[in-house]
């Protein structure tokens, strides 16, 4: 579409260009004219057959910077939707950088909490042999499987980042 209307408006600059040019014009006319008798002048009736030709060429002198002024507006027109098609280019081309960026950060960060969910999973099971073997205390054992609850919760809200993500880039 904008495409088409970047068409549109160099025509309509090469347009206002052409009221500077010279402009000719040619015409032709032939034909057959019957008059009738006419009683009241007694004048016969009279045939008639005639061509004409003519060719006028005309050139624009001055009009005060008009046409000069509607040139200048057809191309400003079309710079314009030449700068906005290219921002439009623009954009898509950063949304798409953007996205990938994006993607790639949600997979890094995926690969993080799983690495911390899988930590916490370690101090859980090393603070509960603690636990048994008399060197730590219940309260030690239910903080660390908080923690490692909460490093599976942000885990799960970072692969739901992350599948938003894949769908922005498929977009």
């Amino acid at each position: 579409v904008a495409a088409e209307q970047l068409n549109e408006s160099a025509a309509a600059a090469r347009e206002s260009f052409a009221g500077l040019l010279p402009q000719v014009s040619g015409t032709g006319d032939s034909g057959n004219r019957d008059t009738g008798p006419n009683s009241y002048t007694r004048t016969p009736a009279i045939k008639r057959t005639g061509t004409s030709y003519g060719v006028t060429a005309r050139q624009l002198l001055w009009d005060f910077g008009s046409t000069f002024r509607d040139l200048d507006a057809a191309r400003s027109r079309e710079q314009a939707l030449k700068a906005r098609l290219e921002a439009r280019q623009s954009e898509y081309v950063l949304r798409a950088a953007a996205a990938h960026l994006d993607l790639l950060r949600a997979r890094r960060q995926a690969a993080l909490a799983d690495e911390n969910v899988s930590s916490r999973e370690q101090i859980v099971s090393l603070v509960q042999e603690r636990e048994t073997a008399g060197g730590g205390s219940l309260a030690d054992v239910i903080r660390a499987r908080a923690r490692s609850t909460e490093a599976q919760a942000l885990a799960a809200s970072i692969q739901t980042r992350l599948r938003a993500a894949e769908a922005n880039y498929r977009e």
